[in-house]
């Protein structure tokens, strides 16, 4: 018997951004000018302009997010239902796995098979992924 992990895993641009900007953020430093008005000197004048200009083409808006996933076919044991993320398979069976996301147009699926380390299948462009169990004992990850 095979052991089948469906991990579910998205890289966001968006959240990467982010994150850079409030690490950039923290180095901003803050001063009084002899007028006694507040200014930033540095890196913090560019992060308020970087947070200015993305506010203004979008990027800060809310990433996609995955809502819903589900696995189907094959002849299955401790599975209790097509969400279960850990099951055990059979060799050659037929394997159907879907996802579902809160913005699909600005979101792309990517599907990677994992034996061990070694990515041995992928493919992209679609929220749906088909694939046959190998014909051989083994731990298999999939990952979307």
């Amino acid at each position: 018997m095979l052991i089948l992990n469906l991990r579910i895993i998205l890289y966001i641009r968006e959240n990467i951004i982010m994150g850079k900007i409030r690490i950039i953020r923290s180095y901003a430093v803050k001063a009084l000018n002899s007028g006694g008005m507040l200014r930033m000197q540095g890196l913090g004048l560019w992060v308020i302009i970087a947070i200015f200009i993305m506010g203004l083409s979008g990027v800060a808006s809310a990433a996609p997010s995955i809502t819903d996933w589900s696995s189907s076919g094959g002849t299955t044991t401790n599975k209790v239902d097509e969400k279960d993320l850990e099951y055990a398979v059979q060799q050659g069976d037929n394997l159907t796995f879907t996802i579902s996301v809160s913005d699909s147009e600005i979101f792309t699926c990517k599907w990677k098979v994992y034996e061990g380390t070694t990515i041995i299948d992928s493919t992209s462009d679609s929220c749906n992924f088909n694939w046959t169990v190998p014909n051989k004992k083994a731990t298999w990850l999939i990952e979307a």
